[in-house]
């Protein structure tokens, strides 16, 4: 990137694929030099590396916990996104950028409380995938949808969501998605109340995702764990599970779940003095 007798647009990919390496493995705060980077590259550039950068700028603004910049570089990609000109792109980035910011919608609408804003991003992401050919990318939008539902408080759309998700996923052999689906099923699990062997279950398959360098989420990971040790009376294992969710948070600057690791900080001190908290009511029923 820094030495090579490349173009621009040779940069850009590089950079693309680095971000996307440290986004994958959690590092939010980290991959944000590659954001700034890519910003510099796209500044005097084309509509193509604008869209390059863009759609990372809108990834690294989800996952930092800034919903309204996700948002608003959203908007800026979808007004220069052209399918004739862009839609090949995934062939080389392994992604189309339409659709990651289509999932961020998804994600941003949710937390709002805009039910059919999110189910239409979803709906469009995937329309728009089939339209270009790149279907191995819809496993991702359903589960990637699902966690946006879950956020919103949909826990019966999410579960939908997401195994179909690993249903597809399955059938086209996608063992990525496969597991970090059967991740999520299983955090929706712990959210519906069945927290007899979904303990056991989250830890193996976030252990294995681990394995592969998909630590992104890593922190609602262990705050989903801490949620169902406390459900199963264990409050201290629960008391250290988030300990460890909040300064992973902090550390990889990874933001997006802090209102729900917030959530569950509260169910906690609530159990811990002796409150019977209202969620943990109607979550364990």
């Amino acid at each position: 990137i820094a030495y090579a007798q490349g173009t621009d647009r040779q940069r850009m990919t590089a950079l693309y694929g680095l971000f996307a390496h440290r986004i994958i493995n959690g590092r939010v705060r980290d991959s944000g030099e590659y954001v700034e980077m890519m910003e510099k590259l796209a500044r005097d550039g084309d509509d193509e590396l604008k869209v390059m950068w863009l759609v990372n700028e809108t990834a690294h603004a989800l996952y930092s916990g800034q919903f309204d910049l996700a948002a608003e570089r959203s908007t800026q990609l979808k007004s220069i996104y052209r399918v004739e000109d862009h839609g090949r792109l995934f062939l080389e980035l392994g992604a189309d950028p339409l659709a990651s910011v289509l999932s961020a919608d998804a994600h941003v609408a949710s937390r709002e409380g805009d039910l059919d804003g999110a189910q239409a991003a979803m709906s469009q992401a995937q329309e728009h995938l089939k339209a270009i050919g790149a279907i191995t990318q819809i496993p991702w939008i359903h589960i990637f949808g699902g966690q946006a539902l879950l956020a919103g408080g949909h826990l019966d759309l999410a579960v939908q969501e997401v195994q179909a998700g690993i249903e597809i996923a399955d059938e086209q052999q996608a063992q990525f998605w496969s597991l970090i689906g059967r991740v999520w099923i299983t955090i929706l699990q712990i959210y519906q109340g069945n927290t007899t062997e979904t303990p056991a279950m989250l830890e193996m398959l976030t252990e294995q995702a681990s394995m592969i360098g998909a630590n992104l989420n890593a922190p609602f990971y262990k705050a989903a764990l801490a949620k169902a040790h406390l459900a199963n009376g264990d409050v201290e294992t629960a008391q250290t599970l988030l300990e460890q969710a909040e300064h992973l948070s902090e550390s990889a600057g990874e933001h997006e779940w802090d209102s729900s690791i917030r959530d569950i900080r509260t169910e906690l001190s609530q159990v811990a003095s002796g409150v019977s908290a209202p969620l943990d009511l109607r979550t364990q029923s």
